[in-house]
């Protein structure tokens, strides 16, 4: 039995094996047909969004800004070389002044010319753009020979002639321009469709490929899922029944059986976590050593099931004296207790230690052996102190101890703190 026993086992791990080669295999498939679905989209989505690119470019810089350098040009001969010029035949402005402002919106137009036959241009574009360029400098230079009577204040040449021979020239310049301006409005219109086919094209490839992608991935991931879910429900049970069980476990290590608070173990690493907090944030640190006032006589005149059942009264007690959600509470072993407190000062450790021996003294259980009074008191030592990467986490502890231990001289039933200021952190070094 024992044998056949072993066998069904083993058997049962060879099928549990093949199961999980075989969803590890349709998952690697479904992560493969995503991948290669993913990179084919990416693909034409590049190549067409290249292709718009290059339209853009081609209606930006090819149409958009050209129309817009023609008619700068055309702004620079009517509004102000003409004006220009108007001002000086009616005396408005000096020649001097004049010719300055016609010679800076002559060489406007060369400049912006140039940068106007910079741009790409087609071979069939050439011939024009060169019988245009001929035609600028003709027109450029003719206004500077103007501009060189002007300066010349040699207004008597400058008559009614020459203002039909400057019309003239303007105006020819004008309807070249227009008829240039009229070509590239054109091709933008022509490119600003390309572009929007080009666009509607990526849009409707991108969709046929996720469509398709999604119906592949539907179709692979549907046995998948069927093969999942038949073990989602064992998994989830044993997985919760798991979790269960190591939290029981977890709170078993770190928890105090019979008062339910953490415990010496539990101490010792939350004690050096916080120590370590306090120091990299440069928070104060408190530490309460708390003992239950001659609870050993208690025990020798009430029994120790009466003795365990005041250490769960006081320690039910000290927890809900304990409201802060950074608040400590741990016993260390038998009637001596821990609290240990981040980032508080010491009068405020001084009155939570206080209300802590209040509360405590308010449960009044009979205490006859106890020489403090009627009911159980307890003694504390507290030390607050701003700790840095010297501080000796013993001597925290040391401290502690000592004010517990003079409290109990003293009388017990009392608080004892000490608060170790920066001068004074040396003492607590390593």
């Amino acid at each position: 039995m024992l044998m056949l026993g072993v066998y069904y086992t083993k058997k049962d791990a060879e099928l549990n094996l093949v199961d999980t080669l075989s969803l590890k295999f349709k998952l690697y498939v479904l992560l493969g047909l995503v991948v290669v679905g993913l990179l084919f989209s990416g693909a034409i989505g590049y190549f067409n969004m290249y292709t718009m690119k290059k339209n853009l470019d081609s209606l930006y810089f090819g149409s958009l800004v050209p129309v817009t350098e023609l008619n700068q040009i055309q702004t620079a001969y009517n509004k102000e070389i003409l004006v220009n010029f108007y001002q000086l035949q009616h005396h408005y402005i000096a020649p001097q002044e004049a010719a300055e402002k016609m010679d800076l919106s002559r060489q406007k137009i060369l400049s912006i010319w140039d940068t106007y036959r910079s741009h790409f241009k087609r071979d069939y574009e050439l011939p024009y753009i060169e019988y245009i360029h001929e035609e600028v400098l003709s027109s450029t230079l003719y206004l500077k020979r103007l501009i060189d009577l002007v300066i010349t204040e040699d207004l008597q040449n400058l008559n009614q002639r020459s203002t039909s021979i400057l019309l003239n020239n303007i105006t020819h310049m004008d309807n070249i321009f227009n008829k240039i301006i009229t070509y590239e409005n054109s091709v933008a219109q022509y490119e600003r469709k390309k572009l929007l086919a080009s666009y509607n094209a990526t849009i409707y490839n991108l969709v046929a490929v996720l469509i398709f992608i999604l119906c592949s991935v539907v179709i692979v991931m549907v046995p998948i899922f069927q093969s999942i879910q038949n073990n989602q429900v064992s998994l989830v049970n044993a997985s919760k029944k798991l979790q269960v069980a190591n939290k029981r476990l977890e709170t078993a290590s770190i928890t105090d059986a019979l008062t339910e608070l953490y415990n010496r173990r539990y101490f010792n690493l939350v004690y050096n976590r916080e120590l370590a907090r306090c120091i990299r944030e440069k928070h104060s640190l408190a530490f309460m050593m708390i003992d239950i006032d001659y609870f050993k006589g208690y025990n020798d005149c009430y029994g120790h099931l009466k003795g365990d059942a005041a250490l769960k009264d006081v320690a039910k007690a000290m927890k809900t004296s304990l409201t802060r959600p950074g608040d400590y509470l741990f016993r260390l072993g038998g009637e001596e207790f821990g609290v240990l407190i981040a980032n508080i000062e010491e009068d405020q450790a001084y009155k939570m230690a206080e209300r802590l021996r209040r509360n405590i003294e308010s449960l009044k259980i009979e205490h006859k052996k106890s020489k403090t009074g009627k009911y159980i008191t307890i003694s504390t030592g507290v030390v607050v102190l701003l700790p840095d990467k010297n501080t000796d986490p013993e001597a925290i502890l040391q401290i502690a101890d000592t004010n517990l231990y003079t409290a109990k001289t003293h009388g017990r039933n009392q608080v004892i703190i000490t608060e170790v200021k920066e001068e004074s952190s040396t003492s607590l070094s390593a």
